[in-house]
C-alpha cells in the first residue's frame, strides 16, 4: 500500500498554500520515505536482494560519512532550499528502493496503475496547459513550455519518458485502447520541451523491437509520430514552445554549457577526492572554478545548483568512493531487475535523463521504487527491528514532514504578506536555509525604505548578513549583503563582501560591477575600468555598464 500510494502521490502532489509550489511537498514526503525505507532495507539482508542491500546501505553510510565531514553540515543534510538533494535526499533513495523490492509482486501491479495514472493526468494537464491559461491553479507554463503537475518542464518530460515503456506491453496487446494514450503521452512531450526525453523515445522504441516484435515497436514509433506532430501544431497554434522549436536553434541545445560545467567539476573532486564536498553541495564546490565560456553560456551569476549529470553530481559531492558505491548499487539493483519489465524500463528512462538532467525530489525517488518493485521479493522479508521502533521513527519522520510543511506554509504567507511574525515563525521552522532569512531581510527592507527608517534598513542588513552566514558559499547571498551595503554607503563593507562574492565565482558580473563602482567613488578610475571590462567580458549586454566605462 505503501508503494502503490508513493507512485500514486508524487507525480500529482502539489500545493498552492506552501513556499516552493511543487518541491516543498515532495521535500516533505523524503523524510517519511527514509523513516519507512530504511528499516525494510535492513530487513533485505537476509534476502535474495541482500548483495544490492548491502551495497545501498554502504552508499547511504558513506553519504553520511560525507555529511559528517562537510564544510557545510547543515546543508550537506538538509540539501540547498529548493533542491533538496543533501543527505536526507540520499536516504529516502534507498529507502524508496528497499520498499519496492519489499513490497511484493501484488505491489509492481499497482505502482505500475498508480504510475499510468500520474502520467495520463500530467499529460492531459500539458497539453490544456498549452491550449488555456492554467495559471490561476498555479499550473503555469515556464517559458513557454508546459510543466504538468511538476512545476517543471524538465521533470515532466523525464516523467513521461518513463512513462512511455510502461505502455509497451499493454500496447501489444489492447492496442485500440493504449494507440491514442501513447499519442497523449508524445503530445505531451513535445509541449514540454524536453529535447534530451525526445531523443531518449528512440531507445524506447528499439528497447520495444526486442521486448514486443518489430509489429509492436512499428506501431509504438507511428504512435509517438502522431503524438510529437499533434503537440507541435498545439505548440505552434497557441505559442508554446516545443522540442520542435527548440531544436532548430543550435546555442539552445544546452549541451556546451553541460560539458563546461562538467570539466570544471574536476578541480573540485581533486580538492576533496575522498569524501566529497557533502551531499547537495555542487554549487558551492564548483563555484570557485567557475570558467569565463560558463559564464557568458549560463549568465555570469547564474550557477548550477546541481551537476546535471548523476556521476558527476555524486562524484564531487560524496567523492569517488561514493560515487563508486552509488554506480555498485545501481548496477546490482539494475542487474537484478533487468531492463524488460515494464517497472525496470521506466526506471532506466528516467536515471538515463539524469545523465543530462538534473535530479528531483519526486522523480528521483520515484525511479528508485519502480526499480524496486520491478524485482520485488516472493515473499515479505523477516522483520529485523521491534516494531515499536520501527512505529517511533516512521512517527519521527511523520513529525518532520509535518514540520517542514508549516514553515514553508509560513514561509509562503511572509512572502505574500510581509509580516514579520509569519517570517519569525519560518525562520524557527525551517531553520537549516539562507532563504528565510533573506526573506525576514526583505520585509525589514520594504518597510525601512517606505518609512524612511535607517534602523530598519540596519537590521536588514544584518539579516542578509544572516543568510551570508548560513550559506557562505553561495555569492548570492554576499552580492545582497554587499549592494545593500553599498546603498549606504558603506564602502569598507561593501568591498570586503562583494569580495567574499567574488571568491566563489570569479565571474560574478555583481560582484566586479559593485566593486568598480566603489573604484570609482574611491577616484581609482583604472581599477574601476579594469573591473567593467572584466564584466564585461562575462556579460557583453550591460548598457549601463558600458557607459561607465566610457565616462571613466
Amino acid at each position: 500500500m505503501f508503494a502503490g500510494a508513493l507512485a500514486f502521490l508524487l507525480p500529482l502532489l502539489f500545493s498552492t498554500v506552501v513556499m516552493g509550489t511543487f518541491w516543498s511537498p515532495r521535500f516533505a514526503l523524503l523524510a517519511v520515505e527514509a523513516a519507512v525505507g530504511l528499516p525494510v532495507l535492513v530487513t533485505l539482508l537476509r534476502s535474495d536482494g541482500r548483495r544490492a542491500a548491502v551495497a545501498a546501505l554502504a552508499f547511504a553510510a558513506w553519504a553520511l560519512v560525507s555529511f559528517a565531514w562537510a564544510p557545510n553540515r547543515t546543508l550537506a543534510f538538509w540539501g540547498a532550499f529548493l533542491w533538496g538533494t543533501g543527505a536526507l535526499f540520499v536516504l529516502a533513495l534507498v529507502g524508496c528502493w528497499a520498499v519496492g523490492v519489499a513490497a511484493g509482486p501484488r505491489a509492481t501491479a499497482w505502482v505500475e496503475k498508480a504510475l499510468l495514472v500520474g502520467a495520463g493526468a500530467n499529460a492531459v494537464v500539458a497539453v490544456l496547459q498549452t491550449t488555456t491559461d492554467l495559471s490561476s491553479f498555479q499550473l503555469w507554463r515556464v517559458d513557454g513550455r508546459s510543466s504538468g503537475f511538476w512545476g517543471n518542464p524538465v521533470y515532466l518530460s523525464g516523467f513521461l519518458l518513463g512513462a512511455v515503456w510502461l505502455v509497451v506491453p499493454r500496447l501489444r496487446a489492447r492496442p485500440a485502447a493504449w494507440g491514442p494514450f501513447t499519442v497523449l503521452l508524445a503530445a505531451a512531450l513535445q509541449v514540454a520541451g524536453g529535447r534530451f526525453a525526445a531523443a531518449l523515445l528512440a531507445a524506447a522504441v528499439a528497447g520495444a523491437w526486442r521486448v514486443a516484435g518489430g509489429r509492436t515497436a512499428a506501431l509504438l514509433a507511428v504512435c509517438l509520430g502522431a503524438g510529437l506532430l499533434l503537440g507541435a501544431g498545439l505548440a505552434l497554434q497557441h505559442g508554446g514552445v516545443s522540442v520542435a522549436s527548440r531544436a532548430s536553434v543550435a546555442s539552445a541545445t544546452g549541451v556546451r554549457p553541460r560539458l563546461e560545467s562538467w570539466l570544471s567539476a574536476r578541480h573540485a573532486i581533486a580538492e576533496r577526492p575522498l569524501l566529497g564536498h557533502g551531499p547537495g553541495r555542487y554549487r558551492g564546490a564548483t563555484g570557485p572554478f567557475r570558467t569565463m565560456r560558463l559564464a557568458r553560456d549560463e549568465g555570469p551569476d547564474r550557477l548550477y545548483a546541481d551537476a546535471h549529470n548523476l556521476v558527476v553530481e555524486y562524484g564531487v559531492t560524496t567523492g569517488l568512493p561514493g560515487l563508486g558505491l552509488l554506480l555498485a548499487w545501481l548496477g546490482l539493483a539494475i542487474r537484478r531487475a533487468g531492463w524488460r519489465a515494464p517497472l525496470a524500463g521506466f526506471a532506466l528512462l528516467v536515471l538515463a535523463m539524469h545523465l543530462l538532467e538534473p535530479q528531483n525530489v519526486g522523480l528521483t525517488p520515484l525511479a528508485l521504487l519502480a526499480l524496486g518493485a520491478a524485482a520485488p521479493l516472493a515473499a515479505p522479508p523477516a522483520a529485523r527491528l521491534p516494531s515499536g521502533l520501527r512505529a517511533v521513527v516512521i512517527a519521527a519522520g511523520v513529525a518532520l514532514a509535518g514540520v517542514i510543511l508549516l514553515g514553508t506554509y509560513r514561509f509562503e504567507q511572509a512572502r505574500l504578506d510581509f509580516r514579520l511574525a509569519d517570517a519569525r515563525q519560518a525562520r524557527e521552522l525551517l531553520p537549516p536555509w539562507p532563504e528565510v532569512r533573506d526573506q525576514t531581510a526583505r520585509i525589514y527592507s520594504f518597510r525601512g525604505k517606505s518609512e524612511r527608517d535607517t534602523a530598519l534598513l540596519a537590521r536588514a542588513r544584518r539579516w542578509r548578513g544572516a543568510a551570508a552566514r548560513a550559506d557562505p558559499d553561495d555569492p548570492s547571498w554576499w552580492n545582497d549583503l554587499a549592494e545593500a551595503e553599498l546603498s549606504a554607503k558603506l564602502l569598507p563593507a561593501s568591498a570586503r563582501h562583494f569580495g567574499e562574492a567574488l571568491r566563489r565565482n570569479p565571474w560574478s558580473a555583481r560582484a566586479m560591477n559593485g566593486l568598480g563602482r566603489i573604484a570609482l567613488v574611491e577616484g581609482n578610475r583604472s581599477r574601476a575600468q579594469s573591473l567593467f571590462r572584466r564584466s564585461l567580458r562575462a556579460d557583453p549586454d550591460q548598457p549601463a555598464i558600458r557607459e561607465l566605462l566610457a565616462g571613466g
